[in-house]
Formats: structure tokens, C-alpha cells, sequence
């Protein structure tokens, strides 16, 4: 199985999962949404990039750390770092994102909560050839579905655009799945 299937069949799961919300709350409490209240989340996910790097197309996973802090009981406002590993052909690179991120929940107290993110950063990727730095900027929708009082897995779609130095552009499409604890 490439990890194109995989990442394919792990997202599915995670979609089935988030619409059987019935079943894997029978009986649970969740929390309602409150300012100050912390989410640390951590996902993986299939990177679709059409990138100048060698006029190349790539599929990579990538792998994401989120901290948040909710702002009244729809806006988390947090930090992300990305890390995100693949080899193009022959060449291998390492890309590093840094970015702060806005995210609003259309509900803050059902169990299936679903959400839009807007976010930047710094991104640097680096090959044995190049080290480009440059920015970052990203849209996203998702669910987070919680499965008990403070943890919830997650699903989403997020479109990122990279202008980096030289004239260097990519545009990526991640469909990722995580989990998130609240406290």
C-alpha cells in the first residue's frame, strides 16, 4: 500500500468516524467552549503540492503542533509549528513552517464542532542544493469531534500558499486527521 492509499484510507476513516458522533457520545459529557480555555493538537496528513522546486508535482506526508487559546467561546487564537520530510525524484528536503493561526467555531457546544482557520508564518525549505526562507499563508476548514471530556479527533482541509526567496511559489493542499486535548 503507497502512502498515498494509506493517507486516502485513514482520512475516510477518520470522515466515517466524525458521522457516527451518536455512537461515540452515547453517555459522554463534553465540554463547552470558554475563554481561556487550551487546546494542544498534533495531525498528520497528505500534502498535495504543485511546487517550482525542479517543476516537480509532490506527495508527502506532513506532520503539524498546534498550542490555542480560546477567546471568548468561538475564537481560539494559537501558534503551529509544520515539519514536513519527502524525497521528489532523487532529491530530499526538509521543510520547517512557524505560523500563528485564527480559528472560529460555528458551535461551542456540541459534540461535532465545525470550524474555518485562517493563518501565516515563516516557512524555510532546504535541499542539498537551496535554502529558501520566506512566508506562508493558509486556509483551512475542518471538524473536531470530541470522543470524551478532553479529547477530540480532528479532520481537516487546509489550502496553504508559499512565496519564497528567488520567485519560488508553491501551493498546497493538506487532508489531514489528529487529535486535540482541552484543558
Amino acid at each position: 500500500m503507497t502512502r498515498t492509499q494509506f493517507s486516502l484510507s485513514l482520512a475516510a476513516i477518520a470522515l466515517f468516524g466524525a458521522s457516527c458522533s451518536s455512537m461515540w457520545n452515547a453517555g459522554t459529557k463534553v465540554p463547552a467552549f470558554e475563554h481561556g480555555m487550551y487546546r494542544l493538537g498534533g495531525a498528520a496528513g497528505l500534502s498535495l503540492a504543485d511546487n517550482q522546486f525542479n517543476g516537480v508535482d509532490t506527495n508527502t506526508l506532513a506532520a503539524n503542533a498546534d498550542l490555542g487559546r480560546f477567546y471568548g467561546t468561538n475564537l481560539e487564537l494559537g501558534v503551529r509549528l509544520g515539519l514536513i520530510s519527502t524525497d521528489v525524484g532523487t532529491v530530499e528536503s526538509d521543510t520547517t513552517n512557524l505560523a500563528v493561526f485564527g480559528r472560529w467555531y460555528t458551535a461551542s457546544e456540541a459534540a461535532s464542532r465545525p470550524w474555518i482557520e485562517l493563518g501565516g508564518g515563516t516557512s524555510n525549505v532546504k535541499t542539498a542544493t537551496i535554502d529558501v526562507g520566506g512566508s506562508l499563508f493558509f486556509l483551512a476548514v475542518g471538524l473536531t469531534h470530541f470522543l470524551n471530556e478532553s479529547v477530540a479527533a480532528e479532520v481537516a482541509a487546509r489550502q496553504s500558499l508559499g512565496s519564497y526567496d528567488g520567485g519560488v511559489e508553491s501551493d498546497t493542499l493538506d487532508i489531514g486527521i489528529g487529535f486535540s486535548l482541552f484543558w
